[in-house]
């Protein structure tokens, strides 16, 4: 379980002892995908355009493969920043 959660987002943050459950990260990527939904209305009523980028770096599982961060499990591999480009250079007006 984690100790914490973030103040805004209510995420999930682990201190070194905790013990971390896949459920965990689950919950927490439920949360990012409903205000993501939400940020992507609110674009489109403010007509501005929202790029999903999770639609290029989510598995069919809906989570970031282990290959995308192989080093800490938080800071995506050189590869993957070249796709996160890539993205945003395709997909941005």
């Amino acid at each position: 379980m984690p100790s914490n959660q973030t103040p805004n987002y209510a995420l999930n943050q682990w201190e070194r002892d905790d013990r971390i459950l896949m459920e965990d990260f689950n919950a927490d990527n439920a949360k990012i995908d409903r205000y993501n939904a939400i940020l992507k209305e609110l674009a489109a009523e403010k007509g501005v355009l929202y790029l999903n980028v999770a639609e290029e770096f989510k598995d069919a599982d809906g989570c970031l493969p282990n290959s995308a961060s192989p080093k800490d499990g938080i800071h995506f591999g050189s590869s993957w920043y070249r796709t996160w480009f890539d993205y945003l250079r395709t997909h941005g007006a």
